[in-house]
């Protein structure tokens, strides 16, 4: 059971450099790709923060 619950990050954290190297080369630099991700981010970032149910009411 622990081996398919980490899987996901393992592949992740395998693929990563280079999904990264790729994304440099299509965007010709690594500020501009780690622009993108940055700005990936801070979508992702917002979309949590939205997502989050308010405190409960007492």
């Amino acid at each position: 059971m622990n081996g398919i619950l980490t899987a996901p990050a393992l592949v992740a954290s395998a693929v990563a450099p280079f999904a990264g190297g790729a994304l440099a080369h299509l965007l010709g630099s690594y500020t501009d790709a780690f622009l993108v991700l940055a700005g990936l981010a801070a979508v992702a970032a917002a979309l949590m923060a939205g997502a989050t149910p308010p405190a409960a009411r007492r």
